[in-house]
């Protein structure tokens, strides 16, 4: 019995050590930038995207869940640049943003977990002000 167990656990070990070797071991953060622009959504883009050049948009709430479960990785909010980060030892291959802050039509977006040498990039599209500005 006591040997079944241990196999059990070890069998739930797997995905988790999968996600690790994806990562690799120095990285340990996913990282983004919240940027304006034409339409809110969240993509995944190579760190060399000239768009993570874009003056950023600051005091931005971000939430991070699984997308299977719901499960929450993180509630972060973006720097005075835009720029923001969260651990990247998650326990799923598919993750769920949501990007929110005043003004500006959210982004809710579920992507696959991404390389070391990628960034998440959120673009949100500016709301028009009731008086038409």
């Amino acid at each position: 019995m006591r040997r079944s167990l241990t196999s059990i656990k070890m069998i739930h070990m797997i995905p988790f050590c999968s996600l690790l070797l994806l990562v690799g071991c120095s990285s340990g953060t996913i990282r983004g930038k919240v940027i304006a622009g034409d339409i809110s959504i969240a993509v995944v883009v190579e760190e060399d995207d000239e768009r993570l050049e874009a003056p950023g948009l600051a005091a931005t709430d971000i939430r991070v869940v699984t997308a299977d479960r719901g499960a929450p990785i993180a509630k972060v909010v973006s720097d005075e640049n835009g720029e923001f980060s969260f651990p990247a030892a998650v326990p799923s291959d598919r993750l769920r943003v949501a990007a929110r802050v005043d003004g500006y039509a959210p982004a809710d977006q579920t992507f696959h977990y991404m390389q070391k040498s990628s960034r998440l990039l959120i673009i949100l599209e500016k709301t028009v002000s009731s008086s038409g500005e």
